[in-house]
């Protein structure tokens, strides 16, 4: 049976300026320790990289510095 889509339909317009709706504060809390938490594994990557004497820094052209990178 096809129903007609103005039969039953919600309104999905909200009342209000779009500056009042925020996201829900559990939400946000969420993504800002997920964001936080993601500078662990960032900072082991940076340490790897930097812990084998940075080849790439001294590499003429960047093909030669993205060969140089060694993947742990």
């Amino acid at each position: 049976m096809i129903r007609n889509p103005n039969e039953n339909a919600e309104s999905k317009i909200m009342d209000g300026s779009v500056d009042e709706r925020r996201p829900r504060a559990s939400r946000a809390l969420r993504f800002k320790v997920l964001s936080i938490c993601w500078i662990f594994p960032s900072a082991g990557a940076v340490w790897i990289l930097l812990g084998n004497d940075a080849p790439w820094l001294r590499a003429a052209t960047v093909r030669e510095g993205l060969q140089s990178v060694t993947f742990e």
